[in-house]
């Protein structure tokens, strides 16, 4: 069947959809327990030796990688070549998220209710964990700004970096806690092949904004790199004119076709585009939402940004799975 094909059971707000949220994080979480949590280097996940213990195996065929995506890999009549550009402009801002510590204050469950929350049983330890996320902020800070570089080579040396980029990575909020796991993670920036070099960008904190019942988290990053930094804002300008242009071509149809695009890491490893539809949709106010989808997500998905086609603005990380659909964390959206 393919997976972007329309649903006959999709739903809005007027029903009650909570049970269609309740299923699995996709955080990618390794136990260095288990002799697998070396966290230097370039410690990595690889899909093929896992890729038989995934109950989804049998739909990782559905992952495009990222250079073989082309407009073809897009639903019948939506062979459009700005929305082609727009999914690429996506995957440049696209992140593996590594993060080396879970944090001692992680929950057992998500409060007031009785859903384990992920990597409890991981607490204070330096374990692997990966998940996936989008560049979105971007802050240029020179020395007489005052604000030294918070990284933590800066700190280490006494001789903080006079000029340093600030770079701001949504997630979801289960795959970086708080502050003492943003300060042991890196994202890995445009990891579209085995043989790419490996380029990072420097976690330092998270934004007050972050909010553990919406799934949603804002990880601020550093790079003393400026060629970096300038690269990533271009791809974000470039990002953004498609995304509007997709937004008047498409707008009027987002309900109706349904198109939802993730870019993302599935177990660690290279980047993947998945491309399916959305069916239910909850609203909690005018504009807050979240969605379930049948677009392709694995364990290392978990901080993907969902993007449904002819939106012109939302932040909906993908949140988990259940047998059914995918689902995402809740956040703001209007076209």
């Amino acid at each position: 069947m393919d997976p972007t094909d329309s649903q006959s059971n999709s739903m809005t707000e007027s029903e009650d959809l909570t049970q269609y949220f309740r299923g699995v994080h996709e955080v990618l979480e390794i136990d260095p327990d288990q002799g697998q949590g070396q966290c230097s280097g370039q410690a990595e996940v690889d899909l093929l030796s896992h890729k038989k213990h995934c109950s989804k195996r049998d739909r990782h065929g559905e992952f495009i990688p990222v250079n073989d995506f082309s407009p073809g890999h897009l639903p019948s009549g939506y062979h459009d070549n700005d929305v082609y550009q727009l999914v690429k402009n996506l995957a440049a801002l696209t992140v593996k998220v590594a993060v080396k510590f879970t944090s001692l204050d992680r929950p057992a469950v998500v409060p007031d209710t009785s859903v384990p929350y992920p990597c409890f049983n991981l607490r204070g330890k330096n374990s692997l964990r990966t998940g996936t996320g989008k560049i979105g902020g971007f802050r240029m800070h020179k020395e007489s700004d005052g604000v030294p570089c918070p990284c933590g080579a800066c700190r280490e040396s006494g001789d903080p970096c006079a000029v340093w980029g600030e770079v701001e990575v949504l997630t979801a909020k289960h795959v970086i806690y708080d502050d003492s796991e943003a300060q042991a993670a890196s994202c890995w920036l445009w990891y579209d092949e085995e043989q790419s070099p490996v380029v990072t960008v420097t976690g330092w904190k998270v934004d007050n904004r972050t909010n553990i019942h919406l799934d949603y988290c804002l990880l601020h990053c550093t790079t003393h790199n400026l060629e970096i930094f300038d690269r990533l804002q271009q791809a974000h300008i470039d990002f953004t004119y498609h995304l509007l242009v997709a937004s008047e071509k498409f707008g009027s149809q987002r309900d109706e076709n349904k198109i939802t695009i993730i870019v993302s890491h599935p177990h660690g490893c290279t980047k993947q585009v998945s491309v399916g539809r959305w069916v239910h949709r909850q609203v909690f106010m005018e504009g807050i939402t979240r969605y379930t989808y049948t677009t392709c997500t694995c364990a290392g998905s978990s901080g993907a940004f969902v993007y449904r086609l002819g939106t012109e603005v939302s932040m909906h990380p993908h949140s988990g799975s259940t047998p059914a659909h995918s689902y995402s964390g809740i956040s703001l959206e209007y076209s």
